[in-house]
């Protein structure tokens, strides 16, 4: 019981998540059927056969925590559509505008988040890592775009990335939205957006192609997402 536990919270899977207790009853059920078979073995067909047998059930387990698992939830995060999406535009924490038109020809990554978003903290770091792969790369664009709703403002959204070292291109999404108001901004209007965080992938026709909701550290994200931007390449 003790062992699922720690495992699968070394790979970041939270105690609270849906997986979790679903896996590890599982694990755990599984590891004391093959306790008692080994202990089985070992007094009625000797050591060798209950060693081999507590080898194999060892790998197993190890093969469903470090691949099954981060796989299924990945598989569950990710929805790949095929959409024509309107026109929209945006502007960075400087204030320069930015058009959706402008980006056809490019792989475009636009990472939905809000300082008042926990997860979006989490996997800010590892957007940063995707942007720093792609850096040199012309054909493609990846924005951590500040949701701008919620009281949201360039200012708040700089200075949390400044203090946290956070390399990004960053934007916010609130034309025509109030600090205070709880609306969305034109990107996630035109994208569909009503949840933090989001993941929005357009291909270089500017069809909405990749859509990924939520976050879960055991997915590996920075992997995954560069994966599906050279698919799409």
């Amino acid at each position: 019981g003790i062992a699922p536990v720690v495992i699968m919270n070394r790979l970041g899977i939270a105690f609270t998540a849906r997986p979790f207790i679903v896996s590890f009853l599982l694990m755990s059920v599984c590891a004391a059927i093959l306790g008692m078979g080994i202990r089985w073995l070992n007094t009625r067909a000797g050591t060798r056969y209950a060693a081999a047998l507590g080898c194999l059930s060892t790998v197993a387990i190890l093969a469903a925590v470090f691949v099954a698992i981060p796989r299924r939830i990945e598989s569950g995060a990710y929805r790949s559509v095929n959409q024509e999406i309107s026109p929209f535009y945006t502007e960075t924490l400087t204030g320069k505008k930015l058009y959706s038109e402008d980006w056809k020809g490019r792989v475009v990554v636009l990472s939905f988040w809000a300082t008042w978003c926990t997860p979006c903290q989490t996997e800010l770091p590892e957007i940063a890592a995707l942007q720093a792969k792609y850096r040199d790369d012309p054909n493609v664009l990846i924005f951590a775009l500040n949701s701008g709703n919620h009281g949201e403002t360039p200012a708040k959204a700089q200075a949390y990335l400044t203090k946290r070292k956070l390399m990004l291109n960053s934007a916010i999404d609130s034309f025509g939205v109030a600090p205070d108001e709880d609306s969305w901004g034109p990107a996630a209007k035109s994208l569909s957006v009503t949840s933090l965080p989001a993941l929005y992938i357009l291909d270089r026709s500017g069809r909405l192609r990749i859509i990924h909701l939520g976050y879960d550290s055991s997915e590996q994200l920075s992997k995954s997402l560069s994966h599906r931007i050279d698919e799409l390449l």
